[in-house]
């Protein structure tokens, strides 16, 4: 009976001296604007394992316009979302040459363990932060080109994909130009 109840004690202690796990909800999502060259770097090559074709010397001047942001968790960037300054002309509904009024909003490219907990939404409320310190009119984005003349809206919250149901939860305007479907927000 003694031989039985130490191999029990044994286990007990074994089960108390194993490594507690954390979870992904433990972790904490710093946002942080993008600026060195590190930070290039590491938004590059979550790129290149995201599926996009980019460069390492086009993020780099999309990184220096200053309205790009990155999601770090333990100091590893694991999403990011490039912005740049642009111009809208608000007549036509279309980018176009002139001084900067709007942030063009890339689309966020999350890791995918990341998923689902609102990185996105925090990227593009960074985003739409930084164009209001800029005194920016607008905060713009092309969604899919292929989406059905007439309610654009009610076709996203039947059918959008994430970023254009984020859109339209943060109070944007969509509107079909001849390079896709414009998003646009109004500040």
């Amino acid at each position: 009976m003694k031989k039985i109840e130490g191999k029990k004690e044994k286990k007990d202690e074994e089960k108390k001296k194993l490594p507690v796990l954390r979870t992904l909800q433990d972790e904490q999502i710093e946002i942080k604007k993008l600026n060195s060259e590190e930070d290039v770097e590491n938004a590059f090559k979550l790129l290149k394992k995201s599926g996009f074709e980019v460069t390492k010397k086009e993020i780099e001047q999309i990184v220096k316009e200053g309205v790009s942001f990155g999601a770090y968790v333990s100091r590893i960037l694991i999403a990011v979302g490039l912005g740049w300054k642009a111009y809208l002309n608000p007549k036509k509904v279309s980018i176009s040459d002139g001084e900067p009024n709007a942030v063009y909003l890339e689309d966020v490219v999350v890791s995918l363990q990341y998923e689902g907990r609102g990185i996105r939404s925090m990227l593009i409320k960074a985003r739409e932060k930084e164009a209001l310190a800029n005194k920016f009119l607008y905060s713009m984005a092309y969604i899919s080109g292929d989406l059905p003349e007439g309610g654009i809206e009610d076709y996203i919250k039947e059918r959008g994909g994430k970023l254009a149901k984020e859109y339209l939860l943060r109070g944007y305007e969509f509107h079909k130009t001849k390079d896709g479907t414009l998003a646009v927000k109004v500040f």
